[in-house]
Formats: structure tokens, C-alpha cells, sequence
């Protein structure tokens, strides 16, 4: 029994949490914090379920759309040579499939990207150096800084 009301205090803490970030969020919004940036839809390739979700959040928090998801390699490169959008963010590892292939696609229909890592930029394929990294965990500005350098980078 004392487990389930630690869970449950745990999933309040959680919830206060998410719903505080939710209204800074939006209050920085009102006041034209992100004000500027233009909105894209945004390609997400991660292979954490969990993760995706909170990026996607993340996005739609920004005023972004997500162009679509995908969770490992293939439909990755699936997605990335049809997908139509402005901006994709690449898990750097889908499994332990490294998504260079998927960043070279990319790269080849001129859309920008930016990979995210728990690693930080050391596994990077020395091809793709230049591009911005997100160390994961990154708070929402930093995503938003991110896709910001990557509109930026095709206007």
C-alpha cells in the first residue's frame, strides 16, 4: 500500500511539474518570447517512444507542426526521402543503427536538421560536423533555439 501512495504522490509531483512548464510555456508565448520564429512542420525520427512524444509536445508548445514520426531506420529513410517539411530533428542512434543515412538524405533534398544525442556532438560523422546537436535531456528553449538556427539556415 505504501508503494501505491508513492506512486501516486510521485505522479502528482509529475503532473505539477508538466503543468508548470506548460503555462511558462505559454505565458512566454504571450508575450512574444518566441516571437519571430517561423513556424515549420518538423520531421521527428527517435527511436524512444517516450521521448518522440515529449519532443512532439515540445513542438506543438512552439506553435511547430510535426510532419511525421518515425522510430528506426528504415522508416526513417522512408519518411526523409518523401516526407514534405521545412526542418527534421534525428536521433543520432535508432537502436544501434547510427542514422547517417537518414542525415544524408536529408542533406541531398536541402532540408535542415539537427540531431539529438545523449551522447553530445562526439558521435557525429565527421561528414556532419556542422550540424547543430541537441544533448539530450533539452529543455524546450533549447529546442526552440535549434529549429530557430534551422529556418534560419534556408531563408
Amino acid at each position: 500500500m505504501a508503494a501505491g501512495i508513492g506512486g501516486g504522490a510521485g505522479q502528482l509531483l509529475a503532473y505539477r511539474h508538466h503543468a508548470a512548464k506548460y503555462m511558462a510555456v505559454h505565458s512566454l508565448c504571450r508575450v512574444g518570447y518566441f516571437s519571430g520564429v517561423t513556424m515549420a512542420s518538423v520531421l521527428l525520427i527517435e527511436d524512444e517512444t517516450l521521448i518522440r512524444m515529449m519532443m512532439a509536445d515540445m513542438l506543438i508548445d512552439l506553435g511547430h507542426t510535426v510532419a511525421a514520426e518515425a522510430g528506426d531506420l528504415s522508416a526513417g529513410l522512408a519518411l526523409a526521402q518523401n516526407v514534405d517539411c521545412d526542418a527534421a530533428i534525428i536521433d543520432l542512434l535508432l537502436g544501434d543503427e547510427h542514422s547517417d543515412e537518414i542525415a544524408q538524405v536529408l542533406k541531398s533534398r536541402k532540408i535542415p536538421f539537427a540531431f539529438a544525442s545523449g551522447f553530445g556532438a562526439g558521435g557525429v560523422p565527421e561528414q556532419f560536423r556542422d550540424c547543430p546537436v541537441l544533448q539530450k535531456p533539452f529543455p524546450i528553449d533549447a529546442l526552440s533555439s535549434c529549429l530557430t538556427k534551422l529556418l534560419r539556415s534556408v531563408a
